[in-house]
């Protein structure tokens, strides 16, 4: 798992060599026998967007389908492709589909801030109070993290109890 530093600087380098997404997946393509990483890559990614490669190939109105069905049967599809999961699945229906009702409960981050915020793992719990706007949600958990507020939240973490001394005048 990469930071979101580490990984924007990937995508940054990516994007100067190769300009654009297109570029980018096609290079993958191309260099996905290769071992090892390439531009911070790994050779498991670029399988991944060989992959999509393909797909997108031969299915080429699939956005359009994507954003009009039942998130289940979306999910389904994208998760077939080799190297996606549900993670992936997520990340593309909340910042490509902009579907609002994305609750991406296998990532990191959010179950951190979910368990600083509301020290709890419990997702069906926390669930509940993001019903209806759960990609919003999200949205205001990241941006927790990525500012480094989560520490002002941290429920789930033990602190040691102060003494607390009575002061007479």
């Amino acid at each position: 798992m990469l930071s979101n530093a580490a990984s924007s600087a990937i995508i940054r380098r990516l994007e100067q060599r190769f300009a654009n997404s297109h570029s980018i997946i096609m290079w993958a393509s191309k260099t996905v026998s290769r071992k090892g990483p390439l531009y911070g890559v790994s050779q498991k990614k670029r399988k991944a967007l060989r992959s999509w490669l393909e797909f997108s190939k031969s299915n080429n109105n699939a956005w359009q389908k994507w954003s009009l069905m039942p998130f289940k049967k979306y999910q389904s599809e994208i998760t077939g492709i080799w190297g996606f999961g549900r993670w992936s699945a997520d990340m593309i229906a909340i910042f490509y589909l902009a579907r609002m009702d994305i609750w991406p409960e296998t990532d990191a981050g959010i179950n951190r801030a979910v368990y600083a915020v509301f020290g709890s793992k419990d997702k069906a719990n926390i669930k509940k109070y993001a019903n209806g706007c759960e990609t919003v949600a999200a949205l205001y958990l990241w941006e927790m993290l990525n500012r480094n507020l989560v520490s002002k939240f941290e429920y789930g973490i033990k602190r040691p109890r102060r003494k607390i001394v009575a002061i007479t005048v």
